[in-house]
């Protein structure tokens, strides 16, 4: 073996680079009782029906320890192994696991941070931002009550949107974020710089992985096992999961077991 050179041991002990989020706008850092405020972005797809958001479907796994974001396969139009599994879990009345495997839907958009507590980079001057339930079903409320004359997310007569943090017993909370009230318009140069930078927002959803893929990591995370890699352990996978069609079946029987046995 080859004797290491100092030098060589200096740049594994190195420090790593942290990976950035600049792009992010990570509004939850703030604290109890403040306020952010932002500037929805229109989508670059002008068919977007949303306007400035789209739907963002994921699964979450626990793969050897350690949790796994992967995308619903039925945001793509596509069979998704995952969500089968889960309404057979539901199916059967067991809610626990039904939940476990459930899909989280949030909302993706592009921002301007026009005020805001929180430190952070000004480059790229476009922010990414995750909505979630909570949030969204103010927005829902908003568009119900009649009072925008525009859509928020016009560049010359929108509305800006204050995202403020509260205390909901022990969690933080959403509830009170609005849109402004007032109309406001961004200033020429913004909006010359920003037009070109805008986001197709499909292209921000979590990306849509082989089915086989699929099948094989949610059979780790049942097995709590690592994800399988060969093409043997994926075909393995996918027999296990068709059999995961009976889990309703079974779960029944194995209640009625425990119930005479009482």
């Amino acid at each position: 073996m080859a004797k290491r050179t100092l030098a060589q041991l200096q740049a594994a002990f190195a420090p790593k680079a942290s990976k950035s989020y600049a792009h992010i706008f990570d509004f939850w850092k703030m604290n109890v009782g403040q306020m952010s405020t932002i500037r929805f972005l229109p989508d670059a797809d002008d068919e977007n029906p949303m306007g400035f958001l789209v739907e963002n479907l994921t699964h979450e796994l626990i793969i050897n320890g350690k949790k796994e974001t992967i995308a619903c396969r039925e945001m793509y139009g596509e069979e998704c192994p995952i969500c089968a599994l889960s309404r057979s879990y539901y199916a059967a009345d067991d809610k626990l696991n039904g939940k476990k495997f459930y899909r989280k839907k949030s909302y993706l958009g592009q921002c301007l941070i026009v005020d805001t507590p929180i430190e952070h980079d000004k480059d790229p001057i476009i922010k990414q931002v995750e909505i979630g339930p909570a949030l969204f079903k103010g927005m829902q409320a908003a568009f119900g009550s009649g009072d925008m004359e525009n859509p928020p997310e016009e560049m010359v007569g929108g509305y800006n949107f204050r995202i403020r943090k509260t205390q909901d017993g022990q969690y933080a909370s959403y509830n009170t974020s609005s849109f402004a009230t007032k109309q406001s318009d961004l200033m020429p140069d913004v909006i010359a710089t920003v037009t070109p930078l805008l986001h197709d927002l499909k292209t921000l959803r979590a990306a849509l992985l082989p089915l086989d893929t699929v099948k094989a990591k949610l059979q780790a995370a049942q097995n709590l096992s690592t994800t399988p890699a060969t093409p043997a352990e994926v075909e393995e996978a996918g027999v296990a999961l068709a059999k995961s069609e009976k889990v309703s079946d079974v779960l029944r029987a194995r209640r009625a077991s425990t119930e005479e046995a009482a």
